[in-house]
C-alpha cells in the first residue's frame, strides 16, 4: 500500500477513489476514467516528461480536466534538484507546449510560490559563488524548524488570496489547469 493511500485510510478518509498503485507513463491501472486528475510535482520526476502527460491524459474522461505543478526555471536547478531526483524544471511556456502537443487545451496558467522568488533567486546567486555541496548537505532535504515552517505555510496561505485569480508573471512553479482538445 502505497503512502497515500495509508495517510487516506489513517485519517478515516471515505469515498477516495483513485489512490492506486502504478507509475508512470504507462503503469497504472485503468479502472475508469475521471472527471479529474492532479498532478503535483510529479512529470519534473520521469524522465520522458510527455509520455508521462499522455499516461495522465489516459486517465481523463472526455470533459476531464488536469490540474498539474511543476518545478519552474530550469536557471534554479540546485542541489534540492538533484537530491529529489528531478529531470527538469519548466516555465509556464514549455510546460504549456507540452500539454499543448499532448492534446490539452489550456484553460489557467501561472507561477505559484512567488513571495519567496527573490530569496531563492538571491540563495543560487550565492551558491553559485561557494563549493559545490553534495546532495545530503542540501538544507532545502532537512525539514525546517517548526516556526520556520509555520513562517513559510503563512506566506503560502497569503498568496492563495490572489492564486487563481492572477496569473503571477514569476514564481518558483507552476501551475496549470488544462482539459482535453477532443478525445
Amino acid at each position: 500500500m502505497n503512502q497515500a493511500r495509508l495517510l487516506a485510510k489513517s485519517k478515516n478518509i471515505e469515498n477516495v477513489t483513485g489512490l492506486y498503485s502504478g507509475y508512470l507513463p504507462d503503469g497504472i491501472l485503468l479502472l475508469e476514467q475521471y472527471d479529474g486528475v492532479f498532478s503535483l510535482d510529479v512529470i519534473d520526476h520521469i524522465e520522458n516528461g510527455f509520455e508521462a502527460v499522455i499516461g495522465l491524459k489516459n486517465l481523463l474522461a472526455k470533459d476531464g480536466v488536469l490540474i498539474v505543478t511543476v518545478p519552474a526555471y530550469q536557471w534554479l536547478w540546485s542541489a534540492n534538484d538533484d537530491a529529489n531526483h528531478h529531470f527538469r524544471r519548466y516555465t509556464k511556456k514549455s510546460f504549456s507546449r507540452l500539454l499543448e502537443a499532448a492534446g490539452f487545451k489550456i484553460r489557467y496558467t501561472s507561477y505559484f510560490n512567488s513571495i519567496l522568488f527573490p530569496l531563492a533567486v538571491l540563495k543560487r546567486i550565492i551558491e553559485n559563488f561557494l563549493p559545490k555541496k553534495s546532495i545530503g548537505d542540501a538544507w532545502e532535504v532537512k525539514m525546517p524548524s517548526s516556526w520556520v515552517n509555520t513562517l513559510l505555510k503563512k506566506l503560502f496561505e497569503l498568496e492563495c488570496l490572489w492564486a487563481g485569480k492572477l496569473s503571477i508573471p514569476f514564481g518558483l512553479s507552476v501551475v496549470i489547469v488544462a482539459e482535453l482538445k477532443e478525445k
